[in-house]
């Protein structure tokens, strides 16, 4: 009786350890075969793998309108204090408004 009480814990104890495990290994199973397919599908489609070309080049992002509002008040402030000239703001005011 002993020993049919031990095996019937001992299997208790190795589904338990298979459902816990049994869940990593389907999930990284399932994971691997997604990245597998998604490459194989980049090899063999007509366009190539996905690239992105850079040219080298850093642009700043676009701004936003309130953003824009904002550095020109700055800047006029700047001018009205005497800080920059006026020909400096004409420039600095022309990148500004080149940027939206």
């Amino acid at each position: 009786m002993g020993i049919i009480m031990i095996s019937a814990v001992g299997a208790v104890m190795a589904s338990n350890v298979f459902v816990f495990f049994g869940g990593f290994i389907l999930a990284w199973v399932v994971g691997f075969l997604g990245i597998f397919v998604f490459h194989v599908s980049n090899v063999v489609s007509n366009d190539g793998p996905a690239v992105t070309e850079y040219d080298g080049e850093i642009r700043p992002e676009k701004s936003a309108p309130s953003d824009v509002r904002i550095r020109l008040s700055e800047l006029k402030g700047l001018r009205d204090e005497g800080l920059i000239d006026d020909e400096d703001y004409d420039r600095r005011k022309k990148e500004i408004l080149d940027d939206v």
